[in-house]
């Protein structure tokens, strides 16, 4: 590895792998969140692996990757060449959470913007307005879609036929495959909630309960092993709350939020949660801030390089 001013502004480095992120780890992860990560991986000999599908070339190419969804997590723009075969192979045997990574951010993406609130004026409506312009303005050719749960007339009840999906002897209902379709077109989702009893509104509640299904979501097999499936997905939560943040601190209400819908939820599935923001009452600036802060989220859900 090798660190040099370029002409006087940020510094560069570069490394050689399969081994550069340990060489450099605390560099990569440890610094700001402004870094621009190039990785080029080349065409080269593979080796097979006795009674594995891949070779050793592949595993090879998969820890690139791996260590491309380590620094991405980080929020910073990435960016990845490959002139090998090896991801080809890699998504047939299903490694598509390493195929979801190699994306150019400055192509076009979309964001599916999921609102739940009854009330077209609310605040948390106001909101979702300010991320869709937020990601609209961060790129033209970014697009959005907004999924008003309660104009929709999205129905959250669990009936028969959701429990006879769930046990894989029925195919979805037309309204959960248009959702399961809607969120594959998306390369980002977005919830937009007001906080009821510390969680999810019902609604919302129930959308997530009939649409992230089994066989969609995950693979819960009959042998235990859970096989996640949304692991191309990035999450963006954006909860409205009236308590103070001292009263969600004292009683760990949002560290509590966090562990049920962050991890029990999108973890579950695989898919990675950006952004986890609670924005209160007692805010400075309400409720001027909140617009302000859901642009800004909105603004950095499809990254530009600097």
């Amino acid at each position: 590895m090798s660190r040099r001013p370029a002409n006087g502004s940020r510094p560069i480095s570069r490394g050689f792998g399969p081994r550069y992120l340990h060489s450099c780890g605390q560099l990569h992860k440890g610094g700001p969140d402004g870094g621009v990560f190039l990785f080029i991986t080349a065409d080269h000999d593979d080796l097979p692996v006795p009674r594995f599908p891949l070779g050793f070339g592949a595993v090879q190419e998969a820890q690139a990757v791996a260590d491309m969804e380590e620094l991405t997590a980080r929020g910073g723009p990435r960016y990845a060449a490959s002139t090998g075969g090896h991801l080809h192979n890699l998504l047939k045997v299903g490694y598509d959470k390493y195929i979801a990574i190699f994306v150019w951010t400055s192509q076009d993406m979309h964001a599916l913007i999921v609102v739940a609130h009854p009330d077209p004026a609310s605040l948390t409506h106001a909101i979702a307005t300010q991320v869709a312009q937020g990601i609209t303005g961060s790129e033209p050719r970014h697009s959005f879609e907004i999924a008003d749960l309660a104009a929709e007339a999205f129905d959250p009840r669990f009936t028969q036929a959701d429990v006879a999906l769930h046990l894989r002897t029925a195919a979805p209902s037309p309204d959960v495959a248009a959702e399961h379709a809607r969120i594959d077109r998306a390369d980002a989702l977005v919830l937009v909630y007001p906080v009821h009893w510390w969680s999810f509104p019902g609604l919302l509640k129930g959308w997530i309960d009939r649409v992230f299904t089994n066989g969609w979501a995950y693979d819960a097999g009959p042998d235990g092993k859970l096989l996640k499936k949304l692991q191309r997905l990035q999450v963006h939560l954006i909860a409205s709350g009236g308590a103070d943040m001292r009263t969600y601190a004292r009683h760990g209400y949002f560290g509590a939020m966090k562990t049920q819908i962050d991890h029990g939820i999108f973890g579950y599935c695989g898919a990675r949660v950006a952004t986890s923001e609670l924005l209160v009452a007692s805010d400075a600036g309400f409720p001027a801030s909140h617009l302000d802060a859901a642009h800004a989220i909105g603004k950095r859900i499809f990254p530009l390089p600097q």
